[in-house]
């Protein structure tokens, strides 16, 4: 049942009256020729909301070709193709099929992207509140075929609608001066405007074989393990920060909503496993019950201190990182490792320490984890006891973000661009290929 705007609102407002959004305030004082008054120039940065109508988002939607990897976000591979996020943006599809030299075949312009899935010759794409399905068996000509509209406008997804502005997408930051003339022995004014003293919330996923004809997709991809989005169960499965969000794929060109399941508060990322959902969280790893899609059962949780948390499970054997940083408020960086050969009581194995850990991917005994600015490390994982102690190569003048690892062919994406590696039997990686980031000259 769709909430009415008044309870939306409210709901909205709940989350953005709590994130303000600091002044930058110059004073500067001059004097004049009178000396019973002083003038005042007040120099402020005004932090303003920018709306948009939804026709006008819907209209943009297109292929436009190749593009430049410019602020890479997501990540998800599918049958020999790669898909990058260029957050807020769209998706960069890049044909992967010789991971030596990787092709950028085309750029799908979607407003308000920032999470991606794909199933057989479809690609999933959230668009701000909207849900896409596109048909990709063509890469060079996408197609939508179906749009869920508002879908993400509802629950914990940092959206608000004004009925009259619009959709509220951002905030653009505008230089201003003031003037006041007041007498000498006053303190002068501060400008200080209600309407622009708030912020939208930070709106800011088994493997198969690495070779694939061209255009010819099947089934379901893998995608990283700092992902929203997810696929399992003939079900597309989305969180927002307290909710989960399931698409039945039974027509996989027209993904109908299911049931939304309230879980807890801060969910970060999920990943399936078997017939399981493992939502990684600030406060800890939730596990559900997925074996009836369309029904979502709690399991159990595993707590921990907070922290950013993504997570993956290969072998009954749970790998969460934990990270220390302004939003995931905590000084913890680590590695954990769960037992959750029982999903209703998962137990602690081992705990490593880390210097920056985001996301996460395993092969065989192989660990491969982002230490974002600290790069991109691999440890031997055959004993979980020692897996801090057996680093087997560290590539550190990278900023490392996600990492997907498909026959030994280590794909990551950093903030300089997007990464190829084989992995050696030793453990060492040797590079293949990079498509660099685009630099900003601002």
């Amino acid at each position: 049942m769709k909430l009415s705007f008044n309870e939306s609102m409210k709901r909205s407002m709940l989350l953005h009256w709590g994130i303000l959004v600091a002044m930058l305030i110059l004073l500067g004082f001059g004097t004049t020729s009178c000396v019973d008054e002083c003038e005042t120039t007040t120099r402020y940065v005004a932090v303003e909301p920018i709306y948009r109508s939804l026709s006008e988002i819907r209209s943009e939607v297109a292929v436009i070709g190749p593009e430049n990897i410019k602020h890479p976000g997501k990540i998800y591979w599918r049958d020999g193709y790669f898909f990058i996020n260029e957050a807020g943006k769209g998706i960069h599809i890049i044909n992967n099929l010789d991971p030596e030299n990787p092709v950028k075949e085309a750029f799908i312009n979607i407003p308000g992207n920032f999470e991606l899935a794909v199933h057989g010759n479809i690609l999933y794409a959230d668009s701000y509140v909207d849900l896409l399905a596109i048909d990709i068996s063509d890469v060079s000509n996408p197609t939508v075929t179906h749009r869920i509209d508002e879908v993400f406008l509802e629950g914990d997804f940092g959206y608000f609608m004004d009925p009259n502005l619009g959709l509220l997408v951002g905030y653009e930051q505008n230089a201003r001066v003031e003037h006041e003339v007041a007498e000498c022995n006053s303190q002068g004014s501060m400008f200080w405007n209600e309407d622009v003293l708030f912020a939208r919330a930070d709106v800011a996923a088994s493997p198969d074989v690495l070779q694939a004809e061209a255009g010819n997709f099947t089934g379901q991809g893998v995608g990283g393990s700092m992902a929203r989005f997810t696929l399992t169960q003939g079900y597309l499965y989305a969180i927002s920060t307290w909710q989960l969000y399931g698409f039945d794929l039974s027509n996989p060109y027209e993904p109908q909503l299911g049931a939304t399941t309230d879980i807890g508060w801060g969910i970060e990322t999920v990943y399936p496993y078997k017939d399981m959902l493992f939502m990684g969280a600030s406060d800890g790893m939730y596990i559900y019950d997925v074996a009836n899609p369309a029904s979502p059962a709690f399991l159990s949780q595993y707590s921990h201190m907070r922290a950013c948390d993504p997570v993956i499970v290969q072998d009954d054997i749970a790998y969460l990182t934990l990270r220390d940083g302004s939003t995931c408020q905590n000084f913890i960086n680590q590695l954990e490792v769960i037992d959750i050969s029982d999903p209703t009581s998962p137990e602690v194995l081992s705990i490593h320490s880390m210097e920056n850990p985001h996301g996460l991917a395993k092969e065989g005994d192989k660990l491969f984890i982002c230490e974002g600015p600290y790069g991109l490390k691999s440890f031997d994982a055959s004993d979980h006891e020692k897996i801090g102690d057996r680093q087997l190569t560290h590539i550190d003048d990278i900023h490392a973000f996600d990492v997907i690892v498909i026959n030994g062919i280590v794909m990551m994406i950093g903030q300089d661009g997007f990464y190829q590696y084989r992995c050696e039997p030793d453990g060492s990686l040797t590079p293949l290929s990079f498509i660099a980031v685009e630099q900003s000259n601002t």
